[in-house]
């Protein structure tokens, strides 16, 4: 799709200043910073959540072994956690 924008002076010349920051055409930048503030379909967001989490416990497996529960108490809660909200962006309307 091919949209056209009208920006403030203000917002041009800072996306101007981030694209050259970056390297990159302001064209790019900006098509890149909308993907990346855009909600995405729920079944990549659902994996990137999953990926961050499974990240996270990678992180974590140790930090809690010593404590009651350790880490993989902590893990079957973030499981369970992940399970609910996958059925509730399956079942929303």
């Amino acid at each position: 799709m091919t949209v056209t924008l009208e920006l403030k002076p203000m917002v041009e010349a800072a996306a101007k200043a981030e694209a050259q920051a970056r390297g990159v055409a302001v064209e790019n930048y900006l098509q890149a910073f909308l993907e990346q503030t855009l909600p995405v379909p729920v079944q990549q967001d659902m994996e990137a959540v999953r990926q961050q989490r499974m990240a996270i416990l990678e992180r974590l497996n140790g930090k809690y072994a010593g404590l009651p529960g350790g880490s993989e108490e902590f893990a079957a809660q973030k499981e369970e956690e992940k399970a609910r909200e996958e059925r509730f962006w399956r079942d929303k309307p």
